[in-house]
């Protein structure tokens, strides 16, 4: 059977011609959309040609019924004259007019012998405007995306997550699986329920968000690096060469990963696993390729780009400018990435070459999971999606609160860890709120419930009391410190100091999470991805805790899989 693509009357149709006769069979637009599993890398854009898509959310766009999903407003072309007022800064506008009043002689002593063209202009705005290349137009959104990127206009109604199993099905037998994994909450952002569907090894597995726990991409590269791939060999007998640690927002690794990307792929993962950023950012050295420089001419450029964005910025101002403009040309090349979980709805290919397309797919999750968003603001989950740096808050040299007996910690009402009787406990908290102590459970729940001043405690809590209720958990003893890791919100390290209790009388370790929280107890991260204080001197002897800081040599561990790495926290049974 050979098939052709036909133009007829305006309309892609695909053609059967049989070997056998001439007799020719129309396949009709609504056979041709679900063609997908026989044909995935070319049904799509063509799909794409008869039913035109959100570039952002890949759905279906109309423009008839403003109610229904998929509403788009077809946006009208800018004028010369309002890029041209765009295109240069108001204050240098004031000066250009004040400028132009004064008489050739004050012109003359005010530019000091420079050249009069550098007085920005109008018209030479105008001229900059016409200058701006069609590809930087902004693409097809719905209106629904509109909102949500540029008013973070938040309805969990519309925002519905999908399940592995639906995501699953949306992907052919054939389709290769890149599985995007979140450094923020790992391993809470591996599924293993995926691997119902498809074999481990069979998958490549990405690491992303690495710029928040390193502060270089040499330290990722090098201590990440050597752990993720250690865990998913050692765990899953993934091979090695299909684990890669990267940040769609640094753009470390990336080149690497895309020379690794094969066609036919699909980008699976948890919602907010920066997935969608990282599509983005391939996209975006994708279209760089295209342009056909030499690689070592394409090379130069890109890294003058990076180094232009910090370095090259003589203010703080000027390089958040730099990252406005490098994350805009992100977003114009890729699919649409936002914090609100369940973003993407449909199936959005991004071809990487004449020879690779990739797709990305709707980020899953589990109920649970799906239900943490029902008492979270918008506000509260775009803040708590920025993440925090691991290594400057999370390692042995932070800065940590102390919390005594009977005392309760919270973060945003998120938990509240009880310390037992006979505890003391530093802390240490890497998310991206700030962290508090009430002096007993009773004086946390009057305050997080019945606040008589309401003013006091503004952005104390980011968890709505009244949308949820409190469920007691028991954490599993550990010895030393754990992390307490929150699915998709980051987390805290725990480290028990002073004297130890009496084992016979010691109480469990509690901690109160929202309905919809998931958490797990977890080895410290940061002996496996930093380097850390061994407990032993330079001659191998071992220390007491109080010489640590001053004699103890500094090692990172390596994971060998004959360790629990986590447990889960489960609700007590009461």
């Amino acid at each position: 059977m050979i098939r052709h693509v036909l133009r007829r009357t305006g309309v892609a149709t695909l053609c059967r011609i049989s070997a056998r006769t001439p007799r020719i069979r129309m396949m009709p637009p609504a056979r041709l959309l679900n063609s997908a599993t026989s044909i995935p890398h070319v049904s799509h854009f063509l799909a794409d040609t008869l039913v035109p898509k959100c570039t952002s959310c890949g759905i279906t766009l109309q423009k008839t019924a403003p109610e229904n999903a998929g509403f788009y407003i077809e946006p009208k072309p800018p004028s010369v004259e309002a890029k041209a007022a765009k295109a240069i800064k108001s204050a240098d506008k004031v000066f250009s007019e004040h400028f132009s009043s004064l008489s050739d002689e004050d012109k003359a002593l005010l530019l000091n012998g420079a050249e009069p063209d550098m007085i920005p202009t109008i018209n030479a705005a105008k001229h900059k405007a016409k200058s701006v290349p069609a590809s930087e137009k902004e693409g097809r959104q719905c209106l629904r995306c509109r909102n949500a990127y540029h008013r973070s206009a938040f309805d969990a109604s519309e925002y519905q997550v999908e399940t592995v199993g639906q995501v699953m099905d949306r992907i052919p037998a054939n389709g290769k699986l890149i599985y995007v994994v979140s450094l923020v909450d790992f391993p809470m952002s591996l599924d293993e329920s995926v691997f119902r569907h498809r074999s481990a090894k069979s998958m490549q597995f990405v690491i992303t968000k690495t710029d928040l726990f390193f502060q270089t991409n040499n330290l990722a590269s090098r201590y990440g690096l050597q752990f993720f791939q250690d865990y998913m060999f050692r765990k899953y007998g993934v091979p090695r060469n299909q684990v890669f640690v990267v940040s769609g927002k640094s753009d470390w690794n990336t080149d690497t990963f895309l020379d690794h990307v094969k066609d036919n792929s699909f980008f699976i993962g948890s919602v907010n696993s920066g997935k969608s950023t990282l599509l983005q950012l391939v996209a975006q050295i994708a279209k760089k390729q295209r342009e056909k420089l030499p690689n070592a001419r394409r090379e130069r450029a890109k890294q003058k780009q990076q180094d232009g964005i910090i370095l090259n910025a003589r203010t703080y101002a000027a390089a958040r400018e730099r990252l406005k403009m490098w994350a805009k040309s992100k977003a114009e090349n890729g699919p649409g990435a936002s914090f609100m979980p369940g973003f993407t709805r449909g199936v959005i290919p991004l071809e990487i070459s004449k020879a690779i397309t990739v797709y990305d797919v709707p980020g899953f999750s589990g109920e649970s999971a799906a239900h943490l968003y029902d008492f979270l603001s918008a506000d509260s989950i775009k803040q708590l999606q920025k993440g925090a740096l691991f290594h400057k808050t999370g390692t042995y040299l932070s800065k940590y609160v102390t919390a005594k007996e009977g005392q309760v910690v919270t973060v945003g009402g998120l938990f509240f860890l009880q310390v037992p009787r006979g505890c003391m406990f530093q802390v240490r908290n890497v998310i991206n709120h700030k962290v508090h102590i009430f002096s007993n459970m009773e004086k946390a729940m009057e305050v997080w419930k019945h606040a008589k001043d309401p003013e006091a405690v503004r952005g104390l809590f980011l968890a709505d009391h009244a949308k949820t209720d409190l469920v007691k958990h028991t954490v599993p003893p550990f010895d030393g410190s754990f992390d307490l890791v929150l699915r998709g919100l980051g987390f805290v390290n725990v480290k028990a100091t002073g004297a130890r209790p009496d084992p016979n009388n010691a109480e469990d370790l509690v901690v109160y999470l929202p309905k919809g929280v998931a958490a797990i107890s977890r080895v410290p991260i940061s002996k496996y991805i930093t380097r850390t204080l061994s407990g032993r001197d330079k001659n191998g002897n071992v220390l007491r805790k109080e010489k640590w800081v001053q004699l103890s040599t500094k090692e990172i561990k390596r994971y060998t899989g004959k360790e629990s790495f986590f447990e889960q926290i489960l609700p007590t049974q009461e």
